[in-house]
């Protein structure tokens, strides 16, 4: 549905300046589409990329037992982190908190205290957006969800669960969406507590100009508000962009949404857009930025044009990490952002490969067909 104007959200965030952009104090990381079981679509990116991926990305949900051979093969000897998008379809934030997965959560317990490695789980993702099917509302009526004090409840039992283990190496990472619709949950009223968090994520997506009221945001406008809100709510752990990605202005992009013109766009490019991420000054604490490297609501892969590539290659395949100029940086917005629907995981006509588990995710459950609640 198109912008309906104001969103009464609060203005932009005002954020002092780093001394250093993204690209100095960043880890490169993509989510491809075989992923956690494919041996194929990572090396593929690299090999295109001209880099080595630092953090792996992929989707799950509570049938999956994680810390196996798919992670391993995904760590690459220690050399790669991990990063799992936990999505716990069909249980509700009390099924947690009483117990009811715990059967399901020892053997995940028991695989992570064998797996070498560092393993970052976000559970419940974008849990404040008002698409999400484990959103808390006041009313609780969200199929997977409950109400605030519930999330938190079932928050802090999941995290507590492993720490009483000993499996210290699995990381929370709390993970809102960066968007602000009315409806949204303000994220203060889920924050569990910063000695419940490892890590701070924030997904955000520049859609473009479309038929639907969508317009090109920049880097800085998409995700300056949340960096703000959480950064004030934690003062300690670091930020990822956990998602993210960009549309192909070279393109039109209606292809999964046919009823959506995403038209060719000659006054924005997608290799500027990353250079102005690349080169931003606005976000210190962001560690890590994970690229949604997937052809599905909008061509959001690296290798869309040979724009989008060159840019990123001219930050990852090369020693010196070159900074392209930035032709401007633009305000932060305090209109609603949309983001991929609810089913932006692996499109629904690839096929997963042989020996594909059960929990891995292809799509975020209960979201009707079309616009899946995003406004």
């Amino acid at each position: 549905m198109p912008y309906s104007g104001s969103s009464g959200a609060s203005g932009p965030a005002r954020l002092a300046e780093s001394e250093a952009p993204l690209s100095a104090h960043i880890a490169f990381g993509a989510a491809v589409p075989d992923l956690p079981v494919g041996r194929t679509d990572l090396p593929a990116l690299e090999s295109t990329i001209g880099a080595h991926v630092q953090i792996a990305s992929a989707f799950v949900d509570w049938s999956y037992v994680p810390g196996g051979v798919n992670e391993v093969w995904m760590a690459d000897g220690g050399a790669r982190n991990l990063l799992l998008s936990w999505e716990p379809n069909g249980i509700r934030f009390t099924d947690v908190s009483s117990g009811k997965e715990d059967s399901y959560l020892q053997k995940v317990a028991a695989s992570v205290l064998a797996y070498p490695y560092t393993l970052h789980v976000r559970p419940w993702p974008e849990m404040n957006a008002n698409w999400s099917t484990w959103q808390p509302t006041a009313d609780g009526g969200k199929i997977n969800g409950g109400t605030p004090a519930q999330f938190v409840a079932a928050w802090q039992y999941l995290v507590t669960f492993f720490r009483r283990r000993g499996v210290n190496n699995l990381k929370f990472v709390f993970n809102p969406d960066s968007s602000n619709w009315p409806d949204n949950t303000p994220v203060s009223s889920i924050w569990p507590g910063s000695e419940y968090v490892d890590l701070l994520g924030i997904d955000g997506y520049n859609w473009g100009n479309d038929s639907v009221g969508d317009s090109w945001r920049a880097f800085d406008t998409i995700f300056s508000n949340m960096y703000t809100t959480l950064t004030a709510l934690d003062s300690v752990h670091p930020v990822w962009i956990t998602e993210t990605g960009s549309k192909e202005p070279q393109k039109e992009d209606d292809w999964l949404y046919p009823k959506e013109s995403a038209p060719v766009d000659p006054d924005n490019n997608k290799g500027t857009w990353i250079n102005q991420m690349m080169s931003s000054r606005l976000f210190p604490r962001v560690e890590g930025i994970v690229w949604f490297n997937m052809q599905k609501e909008r061509d959001w892969r690296l290798e869309s044009s040979n724009a989008s590539l060159n840019a990123i290659r001219s930050y990852l395949s090369t020693p010196s990490g070159r900074r392209p100029a930035v032709p401007g940086r633009a305000a932060p917005d305090p209109r609603p952002a949309r983001r991929p629907r609810p089913d932006h995981l692996v499109p629904a006509d690839r096929p997963l490969g042989p020996g594909t588990p059960a929990g891995v995710a292809r799509t975020r459950s209960g979201a009707p067909p079309g616009h899946e609640g995003a406004p």
